[in-house]
């Protein structure tokens, strides 16, 4: 293990071990697209434990995806796709914003309320013409046995890619987390009442939210009107229109235990867990004991991995001095302070 990678596990822990209590020998898949800045900071925790599929279209940024994955002691269990993912496959168009990454296979919409034409973010636009996959190709082509969890952040593309799996591979995916917008700067991107209209059908229900919000902008710049009142939008003392979430959806539990899988069951436990869903991890593990899918002594293994994995994850202390001084001062201001209505 690198000294990089020593200290970062005395500083914050690893849940590998109890991933594995759970999982066994099984492989456990997680596709993660829109790759470009490498693994989020709650899927780090997949280190180790996950076949992890970063798809990144661009080779500079491909590049740059594989560099950061060969940092990690596990690098073998990470797989760069430089391969652009769209509903069905094909030709299409990428419309290439001067910010990276706000490129999308889909155009600006330019009677949004969000576009300005002197926006920085998102002029000057250019197109390129790429080819793309579908999920369904991918798996198929690459000989990949499943996907039980995915990460969508492809700019207002999220349902249309991961709709793309053909019925089988959908039927066995455990998790999907995906960026929506409420109001969009792209044309004919999904709400989030849409992506959940769209999910439920396939057996998905919406677990969580994480809500991001916007404010006031002048020639496309929010730093203008925060700057005249000498306020930051990080300390909640003004507040934003919400703006986008991201959405996380998990498969309903009860058609997981109505398959009798165990090894399916296992994963699904896992995800619950990687989303620090503990509680909800027990009980659809008592569940299945109840109706003999676990023998007791599995349950009693799976219990003793949850808490462990539960108390590995509560460590405050370790978790906020990781991640910085600022971000301590933040979170723990949050916790003392009085907030205005609506800030998460």
């Amino acid at each position: 293990m690198s000294l990089r990678n020593r200290i970062k596990e005395i500083l914050k822990p690893s849940p590998r071990k109890f991933a594995r209590s759970i999982l066994g020998t099984q492989q456990f898949i997680a596709f993660d697209v829109g790759a470009a800045n490498g693994l989020i900071p709650h899927w780090q925790v997949l280190d180790g434990f996950a076949e992890v599929y970063g798809f990144e279209p661009h080779p500079q940024s491909a590049d740059a995806l594989s560099y950061k994955y060969n940092r990690s002691d596990h690098k073998e269990m990470y797989h760069v796709m430089p391969i652009g993912l769209s509903g069905k496959g094909g030709d299409t168009i990428l419309y290439m914003l001067n910010a990276p990454t706000g490129s999308s296979i889909l155009p600006v919409d330019m009677a949004s309320p969000l576009v300005h034409k002197d926006d920085p973010y998102i002029f000057p636009i250019k197109e390129e013409k790429i080819s793309t996959q579908s999920l369904a190709n991918v798996l198929q082509e690459h000989s990949i046995s499943h996907c039980d969890m995915i990460k969508l952040d492809v700019q207002g593309a999220e349902l249309e890619i991961v709709l793309g799996m053909d019925e089988k591979n959908l039927s066995r995916l455990l998790a999907v987390e995906m960026e929506v917008g409420f109001t969009s700067i792209y044309k004919g991107a999904p709400k989030p009442a849409d992506a959940e209209k769209a999910m439920e059908p396939f057996g998905f229900e919406l677990f969580d939210m994480n809500l991001m919000r916007s404010y006031g902008k002048k020639k496309g710049s929010e730093k203008e009107y925060l700057s005249f009142l000498n306020q930051s939008a990080e300390y909640g003392s003004v507040n934003g229109k919400l703006a986008e979430c991201d959405m996380l959806f998990i498969r309903k539990a009860n058609l997981i235990l109505d398959t009798k899988d165990v090894e399916f069951l296992k994963r699904y436990i896992t995800v619950l867990c990687i989303y620090n869903f503990f509680t909800y991890a027990l009980q659809v593990t008592e569940q299945a004991t109840e109706n003999g899918i676990l023998s007791a002594k599995q349950k009693d293994e799976i219990f003793k991995a949850i808490k462990g994995w539960s108390n590995n994850s509560r460590r405050f202390f370790q978790r906020a001095f990781f991640s910085g001084f600022y971000n301590f001062r933040k979170k723990l201001n949050s916790h003392l302070g009085q907030q205005p209505w609506g800030q998460q």
